[in-house]
């Protein structure tokens, strides 16, 4: 809604929040009573602006009932075509080796994340002073480092 322009930034300063559960089997493994409290969220959290970003090893992991509380599933490749929910065919065209590569439900390929080459920040000494914080451009505070 914001990216659209309904709410402005000013009515919203702290940001969009999502629920991420990275290993929902693991999840409902080690917090079995906080199952019932995610499938509220999931319900009617929306509304309230949390969508959930989930992630399962495997597709059985995810019951029905959270299923069809699910709007969008994106399925990363994997190790065997034939288990893919969406389409087994375009599941086996996806690359191995090559990570973030999945398809959609409408069997098209996505790629999640690229490569990104990783740079170096400098360190700094400690903390800035209050007024020399705004005076220094965010071009000097992130600039790689100079020398061998």
């Amino acid at each position: 809604m914001r990216a659209r322009g309904d709410i402005p930034v000013a009515d919203q300063p702290w940001g969009d929040i999502f629920l991420v559960i990275d290993g929902w089997g693991n999840f409902r493994t080690e917090y079995e009573g906080l199952e019932s409290a995610v499938l509220d969220i999931v319900a009617r959290g929306l509304g309230y602006g949390i969508p959930l970003i989930l992630t399962a090893s495997c597709a059985m992991e995810v019951r029905a009932n959270l299923k069809d509380l699910l709007m969008n599933r994106l399925e990363l490749r994997l190790g065997d075509p034939m288990d893919s929910e969406l389409d087994r065919k375009a599941a086996g065209n996806v690359p191995a080796g090559v990570p973030g590569r999945g398809i959609t439900p409408e069997a098209l390929h996505f790629m999640a994340a690229g490569r990104v080459p990783c740079q170096r920040l400098p360190l700094l000494s400690g903390p800035p002073a209050v007024d020399d914080r705004h005076a220094r451009p965010p071009q000097a505070v992130l600039a790689p480092p100079r020398g061998p």
